[in-house]
This record gives structure tokens, C-alpha cells and sequence, in this order.
């Protein structure tokens, strides 16, 4: 067996025919498969990886900064701070949202995990704005509580993030690898 990395830049006027090329050929050709090492280990394994060991650290890091910050009474610089973090996680929540859960409900029906890490994004969107509002009034006691269940929610969902995606994924043969390949090339 071998892997191919395929990268590819979409002029924008190609996005709706690209949409409906993996709508209409690609995940029916993946509902097919019963597995394929090699899309986890090229697409998938990286992203969780660097997603566990880069950004979900930083972002505990910064958020226990925050919160040093805010018993310091900085708060204009805890404000910055959060509104980093909370960029990088709105960021890969973006990603989860628009690309893979979307995927995940076409290979197979929607499972309670799926369901769970949806409502975790809100829960996690709301205590950002908390924090935010919080912040915004120097209320030192409610920020540091905030703080500490946005980290406790966040490290809840990282775990349930890893786990989704390494359960729930439906993963291609070779063959369907290069069906997909052709079928992408022609948008």
C-alpha cells in the first residue's frame, strides 16, 4: 500500500461543483468502504495530533494565564489573551461544524456523540462570552469561576473530539482513494 498527500486550490468559482462532487461521488464511494488506513493516517491522525499536542496545550496554558491575569487586575491584557484562545478554539470548532461533522452525518447516521459535541461548542461559546462580559466588568470572582469551568469544559470536549473522530470515521480503501482523487480533479 502507499499514501498520496493531494493538495489542491479551488478557483472560487469551483466551490458549489466541488461541494457537489463529494456530495453526489465522494461519500457515497466512502459509505461503501469498510476501511482504509491510509486517510487516518494522512488527513485525519495529523489533525488530531496537532490539535493534542500544540493547540489544545496553548490554549490551557493561555486560558490559566487569564486567569493569573485577571487576580493581577490586567484585565485589558487577560481580555487579549482570551480573545486569542478563543480565535484558535473558534477556529477548529469552525472546522468540526462545516467540514467534518458534516461528514460524519453523511457516512452514517448521527450518533449521541456527535449530538454531545455539538451542544459541547455552544456550552463552550457561551462561557467564552461569560468570560468576555465578565472581563468587560473587572468581576474578578466571576471570572476566575468561568475560567476554570471553560478549562474544565474545554479539556471535556478535547477528549470527546478524539474519541468522535477516531470511532465514528468510516475510512476508504485505496481504490476509492483514487475514485475520489479523479472525481476532485475534474472540479
Amino acid at each position: 500500500m502507499y499514501a498520496q498527500n493531494v493538495h489542491m486550490q479551488l478557483r472560487p468559482s469551483s466551490t458549489a461543483q466541488f461541494t457537489q462532487t463529494l456530495e453526489k461521488e465522494v461519500i457515497p464511494l466512502l459509505r461503501k468502504q469498510s476501511g482504509c488506513k491510509a486517510l487516518w493516517d494522512e488527513c485525519l491522525a495529523p489533525y488530531l495530533r496537532r490539535r493534542r499536542l500544540e493547540e489544545q496545550p496553548i490554549s490551557r496554558r493561555t486560558l490559566e494565564d487569564v486567569a493569573c491575569l485577571v487576580q493581577r487586575g490586567s484585565f485589558q491584557t487577560a481580555a487579549k489573551r482570551l480573545g486569542e484562545v478563543r480565535h484558535a478554539e473558534e477556529r477548529a470548532t469552525k472546522l468540526e461544524e462545516k467540514t467534518l461533522f458534516p461528514i460524519l452525518e453523511r457516512l452514517e447516521e448521527p450518533t449521541e456523540a456527535l449530538v454531545q459535541a455539538k451542544a459541547e461548542h455552544q456550552v463552550i461559546r457561551g462561557l467564552f462570552d461569560a468570560l468576555t462580559r465578565s472581563l468587560s466588568i473587572h468581576a474578578v470572582p466571576d471570572c476566575i469561576d468561568i475560567q476554570r469551568e471553560l478549562v474544565a469544559k474545554c479539556s471535556e470536549h478535547w477528549q470527546h473530539e478524539q474519541e468522535l473522530l477516531a470511532k465514528h470515521i468510516n475510512l476508504a480503501s485505496q481504490d476509492t482513494l483514487e475514485e475520489i482523487q479523479t472525481a476532485v480533479s475534474h472540479c
